[in-house]
């Protein structure tokens, strides 16, 4: 167990840890409720992750399933964490999908992101994000708006200082057909992916890689434990729920990742792929 691996993940880290125990023990969430005096419905949720267990109930559930102090201590610890807030708190409601997806980002060791119609926001400058922000809510009010744009720039700090060993980004071409904004923007744009982050490789899918089946934007993130070792965020828009999956469902995204990065231009053809189309917003 890893209690130190952020609230989103402790969360899920929690609810695993908690059916394995009942079940280890031969027990039954009917069982469970019963020996609490709650529904059966509130035990579910617990080991479904949708809320986290309260602290007596946890060392109620811990005697009851024969729990040993070692797993008992690991237990409180990944609760302890899983109440904390995440850095992202304070930045305005935001559905319960971006949490996840800022939890992940936050506790993963390597991820790779692709991205159908935009820049990555990890990797857009404050300008782009401002306008595709606008252009994906046009109802956003100026300080929602301002919060979204800070919030963004907050992510790439917090990611590209963090513990994240490997970063793959890959682009399909339609992005840059729809690159918001006058030259300077596009040009800053373009220029921001010739000098990634460090750790970051860059890939774009061109045309000429005609159809696929990726029809929208996910991320995957590999995670340093054995329990949940990988998640998948599909993304939705700002404020539209967007979908995590883990477990199995991570395999067809694995799976589309492969064929994406067979199609996708080298890091090398990529470079070039940038700096000819600098030259050609330059000279617009």
């Amino acid at each position: 167990m890893s209690p130190d691996s952020g609230p989103v993940l402790s969360r899920w880290l929690l609810s695993y840890h908690l059916v394995a125990a009942r079940k280890n023990a031969g027990r039954t969430q009917a069982q469970a409720a019963e020996e609490l005096g709650k529904v059966e419905h509130t035990v579910r949720r617990w080991e479904n992750g949708d809320v986290i267990i309260g602290k007596l109930e946890l060392r109620v559930l811990c005697d009851f399933y024969y729990v040993s102090v070692e797993t008992r201590g690991e237990l409180e610890a990944l609760r302890k964490s899983a109440m904390e807030p995440g850095w992202w708190n304070g930045s305005g409601q935001r559905p319960e999908s971006t949490a996840a997806l800022l939890g992940m980002e936050g506790a993963a060791v390597r991820f790779r992101a692709y991205d159908l119609t935009a820049t990555p926001g990890l990797l857009q400058t404050p300008e782009v994000a401002r306008l595709i922000i606008q252009a994906v809510e046009p109802n956003t009010s100026p300080k929602q708006l301002d919060d979204d744009v800070a919030l963004r720039m907050a992510r790439q700090q917090k990611i590209f200082d963090g513990p994240v060993r490997e970063m793959v980004f890959m682009i399909d071409e339609l992005a840059f057909a729809r690159l918001p904004g006058p030259l300077s923007v596009r040009r800053a744009q373009i220029t921001r992916l010739l000098t990634p982050p460090e750790r970051a490789t860059i890939q774009v899918v061109p045309f000429a890689a005609g159809p696929h089946p990726a029809l929208g934007s996910f991320i995957v993130f590999d995670f340093d434990n054995d329990v949940i070792p990988a998640g998948v965020y599909v993304g939705g828009s700002l404020r539209a729920k967007g979908l995590v999956e883990t477990g199995k469902e991570v395999e067809r995204y694995e799976q589309l990742w492969s064929w994406l990065q067979a199609k996708a231009l080298s890091p090398k053809e990529t470079r070039r792929f940038l700096e000819e189309k600098l030259e050609r917003i330059t000279d617009e």
